[in-house]
């Protein structure tokens, strides 16, 4: 059985937003963070590898034209 249930993590335990009812027994949980909270933490780690460690080739920009040049 697979059961969905919303829950906040508060003080070391799971708080679940409404009252659920499982079988005694159950230890299986799965959990999954907020997608939007992950996303933000990856985006924020990525700007802050980016402003210490800057990539700098040290050659020419290439322009947009030279881009899409076809030959």
């Amino acid at each position: 059985m697979e059961k969905f249930i919303n829950a906040t993590f508060v003080d070391g335990v799971f708080k679940p937003s409404e009252p659920i009812v499982l079988p005694a027994g159950t230890a299986s949980v799965i959990i999954e963070s907020n997608p939007d909270e992950k996303s933000n933490q990856a985006w924020d780690e990525l700007q802050r590898l980016r402003r210490e460690s800057p990539i700098n080739s040290g050659g020419s920009r290439t322009t947009r034209d030279e881009m899409h040049e076809r030959r």
